[in-house]
């Protein structure tokens, strides 16, 4: 649901308490068609903010945000400039600055100097969107506190096209694993793995995406992955944590 305050130039969208909260200036001429669909999947409360916003109004969502996206246009300095000062002036909110692809050369350096998280081009694919976003915010940070524990089991894992491998899994908690596979499985890409556990009677089916994919050259096999739950079932994560209090 979206509230929009009457005199002010931003709207909330509320999500729940523990969602990032991400402040998205809005600008014709500099946008992404996929940002928007990225932070709604990861259910971010979006504030939008509007461009007869003034510096200070932004500013003071440095300190209430967890992100600031704002856009830069290489033919208009000020926005630049408006960029500059919200990364010199304090605040806790990292900054993200969106570009169109041909003035991503001509930003690059100054963006640089000015500290900022990084630099997204308007062209980019829904995917590439979502892993930046996990580069420079932690979307999940209710589930990076889980405890993870090493083991080592087979998992069956089944892609969105439905090709099937078998690969081992080698750390475990109830918010995601983390595993070795022979290939190569892109970041954002959703799957499914089926394994069985010391505390389960009959295999679990536990659906997930990778956060990443990392290879590392003479290991076998030579790609390490990181996979986060999608929604487990509350008695698959009883289970799991079954299996992470024994090991503990």
């Amino acid at each position: 649901m979206e509230t929009h305050n009457r005199g002010t130039s931003m709207s909330i969208q509320k999500q729940s308490r523990t969602s990032p909260c991400v402040a998205l200036l809005h600008d014709e001429a500099v946008s992404s068609k996929h940002l928007r669909h990225a932070l709604d999947i990861h259910s971010c409360r979006v504030t939008d903010v509007f461009p007869n916003t003034t510096l200070e109004e932004v500013h003071r969502l440095r300190g209430t945000a967890d992100l600031l996206i704002i856009p830069v246009d290489a033919r208009r300095p000020e926005t630049l400039s408006r960029l500059m000062s919200l990364a010199r002036l304090d605040g806790t909110a990292r900054i993200l600055a969106l570009a169109r692809p041909q003035d991503l050369a001509q930003c690059l350096e100054a963006l640089r100097r000015s500290g900022i998280a990084g630099l997204l081009a308007t062209d980019s694919s829904l995917s590439h969107v979502e892993f930046r976003l996990n580069e420079v915010l932690d979307l999940f940070p209710e589930r990076r506190r889980c405890v993870r524990v090493p083991v080592v089991m087979p998992a069956e894992l089944i892609t969105a096209d439905g090709s099937r491998s078998w690969e081992y899994v080698i750390s475990l908690s109830v918010a995601g694993l983390g595993l070795v596979s022979r290939r190569a499985l892109p970041a954002n890409s959703d799957l499914d793995v089926r394994l069985t556990l010391a505390s389960a009677c009959t295999p679990v089916s536990l659906s997930g995406r990778v956060i990443h994919c990392v290879e590392e050259t003479g290991s076998i096999p030579p790609f390490r992955v990181g996979v986060y739950f999608r929604k487990p079932a509350e008695r698959t994560i009883r289970q799991i944590e079954a299996v992470v209090a024994a090991a503990v």
